[in-house]
């Protein structure tokens, strides 16, 4: 687990960084009101992709693994019903279509459409070799996606095509990249395949999948329609730029772990339910914690510098008010849905979950509106840490019901502790912007991390640090 969360860790991260440069090269080429509108386009499109494909992509997660024996039927029907979910899509946009008059909203939609389409192919193509822990192949897909995307998306934008040059080159990165899958869903769905028990297994358990992920992807964005109805498309814009900037750092490390440990998880609790799993779940939260919480932290003391680097100057002053808070935010939801929330998945109890996210999304809309129509994009903020706060706690103790995941109070008092020695040496450059002094306390605060893990054992971190001294020398 530790070996491919390190795989995963240089795929994600990799990648996480080229989108990095990504985003500092389109809020230089972008207007805040176009990045904007594509922020909007881009939320609409993750959330028609969570109602429509998402449930296929946590079947594969969970259930691929007990199909270790008759993997070719789970593939053809998965590949299937791919299919019919793309033809749902784009039926129902294109009927959406007919009833708007609008030229702008039309392509908004249109494109949006499309976009929805390579979504879905993309997740559930890179979904398969990570359930199959082919854990280089995922990365590999993962940088070619990554690449795609950018490289369409620079050359349609240099062309003039603005956001919708962002739309539609990130449309094409996730074609192209799944380019080697996709061979696999034509050649494998074929109606003579179809097997009955297979499906209804993926349907009682992805199925609420879809409703889930309709609430959790518009509980997630809300916030980006509500700023816009209030304040207007550039304030969306100046918002989502340091959204995307802080999200993507910081997830591209905990999304890693989170892709190494869930198979394990998954297939040790088949074998022999919690008690077999327990030391998977107690893996995955250490390195959730240990890789976090510095993150976290370092995101937040060195917003200056990092938003200097990484966005345009439109967007500068904006983020250095809102990255630090939007990083705790990220960090608290993560181990929410990264850890927590993984008590309704390996229990198969998703209805409680369905409630619940239903309850968050009223929560958060009320929320939402009481801040940003008085604080402006900063309410925004404000009230994504509130209900990602409410929203943790909720989890836990609902979950803790089905199916008790272990709670690693030690190791949270350890990696904190050490997380403050961080934040104490790089308190001195929190205002500061010049590359080398920042790098230099930052090399010297990670260094100083991994000093207090070792010495307080955090994770049995004397242990692991032993054994690759050993393999060194």
């Amino acid at each position: 687990m530790f070996r491919n969360s390190l795989v995963y860790l240089v795929g994600r991260y990799g990648a996480s960084a080229l989108n990095a440069l990504a985003l500092a090269a389109f809020t230089r080429l972008l207007s805040p009101g176009d990045y904007g509108i594509y922020a909007l386009v881009f939320s609409s499109a993750l959330t028609a992709y969570a109602g429509f494909y998402q449930w296929l992509r946590q079947s594969i997660n969970r259930l691929m693994p007990a199909y270790n024996d008759k993997l070719e039927d789970f593939l053809s029907n998965v590949s299937l019903l791919f299919l019919i979910s793309t033809v749902l899509v784009w039926t129902s946009g294109a009927i959406a279509l007919i009833f708007i008059s609008d030229t702008i909203l039309f392509w908004q939609i249109a494109l949006g459409m499309l976009l929805t389409g390579a979504l879905g192919l993309g997740e559930v193509s890179i979904g398969i070799p990570q359930s199959q822990f082919k854990s280089i192949t995922y990365s590999i897909l993962l940088f070619l996606r990554t690449i795609a995307c950018i490289f369409c998306s620079l050359i349609l934008i240099s062309l003039g095509y603005g956001w919708a040059g962002l739309v539609v080159g990130t449309t094409l990165g996730f074609v192209i990249s799944s380019l080697p899958t996709m061979k696999l869903i034509v050649r494998e769905s074929k109606i003579k395949n179809l097997n009955q028990a297979i499906v209804r297994e993926i349907a009682v358990f992805g199925l609420p999948y879809a409703l889930g992920g309709v609430l959790g992807a518009i509980t997630a964005m809300s916030d980006r329609y509500i700023i816009v109805a209030l304040v207007g498309t550039d304030a969306a814009g100046l918002y989502s730029a340091s959204f995307d900037l802080t999200v993507r750092s910081l997830q591209a490390v905990l999304i890693a772990i989170n892709l190494a440990g869930s198979p394990y998880i998954y297939r040790a609790f088949e074998a022999g339910g919690i008690e077999s799993a327990q030391p998977f779940l107690t893996r995955q939260a250490q390195l959730l914690l240990a890789v976090g919480l510095p993150t976290t932290a370092a995101l937040s003391v060195l917003t200056p510098w990092i938003t200097s680097l990484m966005l345009g100057k439109p967007f500068q002053a904006s983020a250095v008010e809102l990255m630090p808070l939007i990083a705790i935010t990220t960090m608290i939801s993560a181990f929410e849905t990264l850890y927590f929330a993984l008590s309704f998945s390996l229990s198969k109890r998703l209805k409680s979950m369905l409630v619940l996210q239903a309850v968050l999304l009223l929560v958060k809309t009320i929320i939402s509106y009481t801040f940003i129509s008085s604080f402006g994009i900063q309410g925004a903020v404000i009230s994504s840490l509130v209900s990602a706060t409410i929203s943790l706690l909720c989890t836990i103790i609902i979950g803790r019901r089905l199916v008790h995941l272990p709670f690693v109070t030690a190791d949270i008092l350890k990696f904190g502790a050490a997380t403050s020695v961080l934040i104490c040496i790089l308190w001195p450059v929190r205002h500061e912007v010049a590359t080398i002094r920042v790098m230099s306390y930052a090399a010297v605060a990670s260094f100083a991390y991994a000093v207090v893990v070792v010495l307080l054992d955090a994770a049995n971190a004397r242990a692991i640090t032993k054994r690759y001294i050993k393999l060194i020398y």
